[in-house]
């Protein structure tokens, strides 16, 4: 399957096989906040923060698992993260 990708220039969406990352682009890269999500077996592997020519920021990045009951796990690295409210739409 082929990327799709709705923006050359700001905010749009990159449709991958198995995933979407929602947020800014440049350029036709990602750049600027966005959200990557991937879904295998109903769960969820979520990355997010500051993105620089396709390439997640390692000091502003937040990582954490989805389970298909809707539990939110943080990412091991990340301690200080606070994982998003699951009840929350």
């Amino acid at each position: 399957m082929a990327n799709k990708n709705t923006a050359a220039n700001g905010f749009g969406s990159l449709t991958l096989e198995k995933g979407v990352y929602e947020g800014e682009f440049r350029n036709g890269m990602r750049a600027g906040y966005g959200k990557s999500t991937f879904t295998l077996n109903g769960t969820c592997l979520v990355s997010e923060g500051e993105w620089t020519n396709d390439t997640l920021n390692s000091r502003s990045k937040k990582l954490y698992l989805v389970l298909a009951d809707g539990t939110i796990v943080p990412h091991y690295d990340d301690e200080d993260y606070t994982a998003p409210d699951s009840t929350a739409t």
